[in-house]
């Protein structure tokens, strides 16, 4: 019984080894779904969307230059203490804030004990202590700085040199490198013509006569200004008094003319220098200074050329 048990076993397992072996006699399952389209290739296209049309710079024909005729302006400026001419006091914005950090404690006590009477007395009591003795505080301390600022300011020898100063940086109003035939330069004749000086910046030029000579717009140069700036630091005290960088500053306005002429632009051109010794800008002359408005007037007309181009266009371009 057990032998034909054992020959049964034997021959299933012979079948099934067959049946593996055979691979004609194996199919794969059919699906039922319907044959798919072949794939289309790929087809990637270059042609972007056309940007949005920027719209044009205003046109300007020829351009009319005029200069303020007024003398460089100067200015002396500490960071501390502003004008160096008419400083500002330390004394009234030390005693504000002196009176401000002594009343903290008392406020910030006050509101964390409301709900108790006892801690709220307290508190009103500290911070009217606090603002009377942080604004005396206060005004001792900025008497103190006011009396040290002040001490420090070269008031002479600004007085002294502010003429011949004044004389070299008006170099770029009424001397050989006057700014308007700078920037007539840089624009080129086909652009731009300098004419003769205006008196000061609130005297306006001509327009009905400038466009009875074809012009379209008119650029005009206002006052020049020197800046004369005390540098933070220096190894001495002296030097802390009196190193002061200079920079050159333009600015200028472009009028549309027409029935009605009317500011349609603005703008301003600077160029700046290294830290010297007032006493080394005034020597001979102000020589130092006249070599700055030298070098700057091409710098600053270039300035003032590329504004323009950018956002006007030129007669010429």
């Amino acid at each position: 019984m057990q032998g034909a048990r054992a020959l049964c076993i034997g021959l299933a397992a012979a079948v099934m080894l067959a049946g593996c072996a055979s691979p004609a006699r194996w199919k794969a399952p059919r699906s039922s779904a319907p044959a798919s389209a072949p794939a289309s290739p790929l087809v990637v296209s270059d042609a972007s969307a056309p940007p949005a049309a920027a719209e044009p710079p205003p046109a300007v024909g020829r351009l009319a230059i005029v200069q303020s005729a007024a003398p460089a302006r100067l200015e002396f400026r500490d960071e501390t203490l502003g004008d160096l001419r008419t400083p500002r006091s330390a004394l009234g914005e030390r005693a504000t804030k002196g009176a401000a950090y002594g009343a903290t404690p008392g406020v910030m006590l006050v509101g964390m004990s409301m709900g108790n009477p006892g801690a709220v007395l307290v508190g009103g009591a500290a911070a009217i202590v606090g603002v009377a003795v942080g604004a005396v505080t206060g005004t001792i301390v900025g008497g103190v700085e006011d009396a040290v600022n002040r001490s420090s300011i070269p008031s002479e020898k600004i007085n002294l040199y502010t003429p011949r100063l004044r004389a070299a940086g008006s170099d770029l109003v009424l001397g050989p490198l006057a700014l308007r035939d700078c920037v007539a330069e840089q624009l080129g004749p086909a652009r731009a013509a300098a004419q003769v000086n205006i008196a000061d910046a609130a005297e306006a030029p001509d327009f009905l006569l400038l466009a009875q000579q074809g012009f379209s717009h008119v650029l005009t140069l206002d006052e020049i200004e020197l800046a004369f700036v005390r540098e933070a630091g220096g190894d001495a005290r002296e030097d802390r008094q009196e190193r002061f960088a200079v920079t050159v500053v333009s600015r200028y306005r472009v009028h549309e003319l027409g029935d009605s002429p009317r500011v349609v632009h603005t703008g301003s051109a600077r160029h700046g220098s290294s830290a010297l010794r007032l006493d080394r800008w005034a020597a001979e002359q102000a020589r130092e200074v006249h070599e700055l408005a030298a070098r700057g007037c091409p710098l600053l007309a270039e300035q003032i050329g590329a504004d323009l181009s950018a956002r006007f266009s030129l007669a010429g371009n």
